[in-house]
């Protein structure tokens, strides 16, 4: 009788594999102790509202700012700040990779805006897929839909990633009912919530009844309101801010 091999083995169809050990990798967890103060230097803001009341303007005075410009409104601001016009969804790509691997002293990064980089996502994916049978010629289809707001979520989580100031900025929803929560215009259904749920503090911008020596109305802004999506992780700004600039608002976080 032959004797029995004391090495295990496993059979698989015509080979005869020897069952060894596996070396096992070495952990790779890294724990760092959290200090318990808030980071103000490596934090992600979303300032949302109707047009005109003064979101790309408040984020001009983050410092050392350089704008992802995909809504072409610029004008408005009076700061000398760097931007980049974005017309195509890879730029953003492009900006990513320069602001994380780069050599650059910008200490803040604002997507100017939100609504528009969902646009420009869309017409990339359109054109990257244009074998995709559609309805109407270049009208996008329910696959186009979830490819693109998978595409847009990943590249608003890489920005966020970075070891930087992010600002974001977007439209406010319009509210059809009186109980309805505002929040940020984004198309699908759980965009906005996802968005929302990476930022550490979330402002609702809006005209205020107050006014300046010229008549014209200030900008106020709420970090805590019932009925509008607002969020503050440092609980250290007031609930209601008037005529806001960064200077205002780190002022809280010293």
């Amino acid at each position: 009788m032959a004797a029995k091999s004391k090495e295990p083995v496993l059979s698989w169809g015509d080979e005869t594999v020897s069952e060894e050990p596996v070396e096992q990798a070495e952990p790779t967890l890294v724990i760092k102790r959290h200090t318990g103060v808030f980071d103000s230097t490596n934090i992600n803001i979303l300032f949302y509202g109707e047009s005109g009341t003064g979101k790309t303007r408040l984020a001009s005075t983050f410092p050392n700012a350089i704008f992802a410009d995909i809504d072409k409104g610029m004008s408005s601001v009076t700061e000398q700040v760097d931007a980049v016009v974005i017309e195509d969804f890879s730029q953003l790509e492009d900006l990513y990779q320069y602001l994380a691997y780069g050599s650059h002293n910008y200490e803040t990064v604002v997507i100017d805006t939100l609504n528009e980089m969902q646009r420009i996502a869309m017409h990339a994916t359109v054109e990257e897929f244009p074998g995709i049978r559609r309805s109407y010629d270049n009208l996008p289809s329910m696959s186009d839909y979830g490819k693109m707001l998978h595409d847009f979520q990943e590249m608003v989580l890489k920005f966020s990633y970075l070891p930087m100031k992010l600002v974001l900025l977007a439209q406010v929803i319009s509210r059809q009912f009186d109980t309805d929560v505002l929040q940020p215009q984004l198309v699908g259904k759980n965009s906005a919530r996802d968005v929302c749920r990476k930022m550490d503090v979330i402002g609702y911008i809006y005209k205020s009844d107050k006014e300046d020596e010229t008549g014209k109305k200030f900008a106020e802004i709420a970090f805590d309101a019932t009925n509008y999506v607002t969020k503050d992780r440092s609980f250290k700004l007031p609930a209601v801010m008037t005529d806001p600039s960064f200077n205002k608002i780190n002022s809280y976080w010293k």
